[in-house]
């Protein structure tokens, strides 16, 4: 029997360097808002339900409306706030993937093989990671010698991040799959 698989689209965040009235999610690509390229792709991978986590008055859910569920997000900020915003969404499932919805080239494919490795060795959480030759401004992820991440250590802002982090290559790209059970309580320890 398939398991139920939710998908969550952040698509909440201010948008703030990209100088636009416009929500960045809502930007067109290829004459669609690039939000709804990931959306497609969660279909394509097999989602039951797609939910898009926006923010009041950016605009985003009233331009989605009806295309993909809504959960807005009233209070803080990352991801962790964003899947709490879809609570309701994540404790009906069984395995809940985490989408950025200003990643518009994220396949159905790599979402469905995320969700077969995932499945496959039964874990509580799977990340998706590359090796960048330029790695500035972003995750790094940092390996325990078993091979099983650690910890991401966040290097927007460098200074003060130690200098064996910085030296590494690989990345968090920002897509998640989880155990929907153990994510909400895993985040119900979150201060």
């Amino acid at each position: 029997m398939a398991r139920d698989m939710t998908v969550l689209i952040m698509a909440a965040g201010h948008g703030t360097r990209m100088r636009s009235e416009l929500a960045k999610v809502l930007h067109p690509v290829c004459g669609r808002e690039m939000v709804l390229w990931v959306a497609e792709a969660a279909r394509g991978a097999g989602a039951g339900r797609v939910v898009c986590i926006t923010r009041p008055g950016e605009g985003v859910a009233e331009r989605l409306d009806g295309r993909v569920e809504i959960a807005e997000q009233v209070e803080g900020e990352g991801t962790g706030a964003a899947v709490l915003a879809a609570r309701d969404a994540v404790a009906a499932s069984e395995d809940v993937v985490v989408l950025s919805g200003d990643h518009p080239l994220v396949s159905r494919e790599t979402i469905a093989a995320m969700i077969e490795t995932h499945r496959e060795r039964g874990a509580a959480a799977t990340v998706l990671t590359t090796s960048a030759i330029d790695p500035s401004g972003y995750g790094r992820v940092v390996r325990r010698p078993d091979g099983s991440i650690e910890r991401i250590v966040e290097t927007k802002h460098s200074e003060g991040v130690d200098p064996e982090i910085l030296g590494l290559k690989e990345i968090n790209v920002g897509a998640y799959v989880f155990a929907a059970g153990e994510l909400l309580d895993a985040l119900a320890e979150v201060p």
